[in-house]
């Protein structure tokens, strides 16, 4: 784990690899066209190792400040997703030319070549592209959303008197608790990291954040993932089971499961969605059992409900049964979400209560 001055951190370097790169391609290009400075390949070089370092050092210490910030409008959510996501190619590609041209710089009569010298300051000089889309998103984020020190210590201060208390109560999370079920409406940004019981996948495999949908009053919570899968479930089993969710996939890029019934992590009922293809189905080991598809335009915020009762599973999108099947009835079991894939999956509102005999809400 970080220290908790680590946000802080992230402010005061986050500017040193942008320096630091455009010193490196300054220095390269008065290389290239003032030979006589027999030091400007090293000098160059050396800049570069250091931007690639500091470009490491900031992405880390910035993953780490977003994960406990409750961001508070979908504009900065948005702003702040890309920052990431070019910080992300900054980090690499940086990395990826510094280590190249350390070698490289080795083998002085390489470079030594105005041809290949130039290609090589070219390819570096690249690096500026993914760096400026990184540093604009995170000037729009500081001057224009005020997206400063002062909400991670506001955040912190949260999170540090409710850690003294003891464990985060469910009322922090926006989890209700109720004697037939529960209802989540997602209020800390990661505190329910801590409640969930993860049967794939572990908390640092997703970064999360809260954010206001443009037009609503009702904030949520986005889970970013990259090429990553996870699983996780409210431990309360239930029988028969109605479950809803409040969800938006269009930035997803993967496959969906709102599971019930969860008796292990392969073995489970769920409706399944992956792109516009709904399956209903279940998973016992390695055995994929389906009950029904249908080809559907699942975009935007759905509200999805899914009622597995004796035998019988039917989902609905909005108020109309998408699809609908029949099988053996399942054990009882949580309730859960399964995501695999890459994007950001975004959540308003999740409950699990369950139903009579009749069908009903008991």
């Amino acid at each position: 784990m970080l220290p908790e001055w680590i946000s802080n951190v992230h402010l005061l370097v986050a500017h040193a690899p942008l320096v630091l790169l455009v010193a490196a391609v300054l220095v390269d290009l008065l290389s290239l066209s003032w030979k006589r400075w027999d030091g400007g390949l090293h000098a160059a070089t050396g800049l570069w190792v250091l931007a690639g370092l500091m470009a490491v050092v900031a992405y880390v210490t910035g993953t780490s400040a977003v994960e406990t910030v409750a961001v508070p409008d979908g504009t900065i959510a948005t702003t702040l997703a890309e920052h990431q996501t070019w910080s992300w190619y900054t980090m690499l590609y940086t990395g990826i030319y510094a280590l190249l041209r350390l070698g490289i710089t080795l083998v002085a009569d390489v470079l030594s070549q105005t041809i290949v010298h130039t290609v090589v300051v070219l390819i570096g000089a690249c690096g500026l592209w993914p760096m400026g889309q990184a540093a604009g998103n995170g000037l729009q984020m500081v001057h224009r959303h005020g997206v400063s020190v002062a909400m991670v210590e506001k955040q912190r201060a949260t999170t540090d008197t409710t850690a003294q208390a003891g464990a985060v109560p469910d009322s922090a999370l926006g989890l209700t608790m109720r004697n037939t079920g529960w209802t989540w409406i997602p209020s800390s940004p990661g505190g329910w990291k801590d409640r969930v019981e993860w049967l794939r996948g572990d908390p640092t495999q997703v970064r999360a954040y809260l954010f206001e949908p443009e037009g609503t009053g009702q904030r949520g919570l986005a889970l970013r993932l990259q090429d990553t899968r996870i699983f996780v479930t409210i431990p309360r089993e239930f029988g028969d089971v109605e479950v809803g969710v409040d969800l938006n996939l269009e930035e997803f890029d993967g496959t969906a499961r709102i599971a019930h019934h969860v008796r292990g992590q392969n073995y489970y009922d769920f409706l399944g969605i992956d792109d516009d293809r709904l399956l209903l189905g279940r998973l016992e080991g390695q055995q994929l059992r389906t009950y029904d598809t249908r080809t559907y335009a699942v975009d935007g915020w759905r509200r999805i409900r899914i009622v597995g009762s004796g035998t019988t599973r039917r989902a609905f999108i909005e108020d109309r049964m998408v699809v609908d099947g029949d099988g053996t009835v399942a054990g009882d079991g949580a309730v859960g979400l399964y995501l695999n894939g890459t994007g950001t999956v975004r959540l308003r509102e999740m409950s699990a209560t369950a139903v009579s005999d009749d069908g009903g809400t008991s």
